[in-house]
């Protein structure tokens, strides 16, 4: 199915949790991560319950330190 990962086409398969989808793309999510579906924030602790449906819009925001 179809998704767009910060505003780009991504595909990925049907039926698939928001965490497995993470951890699929090998982000490291030990570190903070905050991510958006259909401008809607998702808690971490929702994150394996949350299914994601087609043409769903993730914004994944990562903290970045450094001045």
């Amino acid at each position: 199915m179809n998704i767009y990962v910060n505003d780009a086409p991504t595909q990925t398969e049907s039926n698939q949790s928001l965490a497995a989808f993470l951890a699929n793309m090998e982000l490291d999510l030990t570190k903070s991560l905050a991510v958006a579906i259909n401008d809607n924030v998702i808690s971490k602790s929702d994150w394996s319950n949350h299914q994601l449906q087609a043409d769903d819009r993730l914004l994944l925001i990562a903290p970045v330190s450094g001045g």
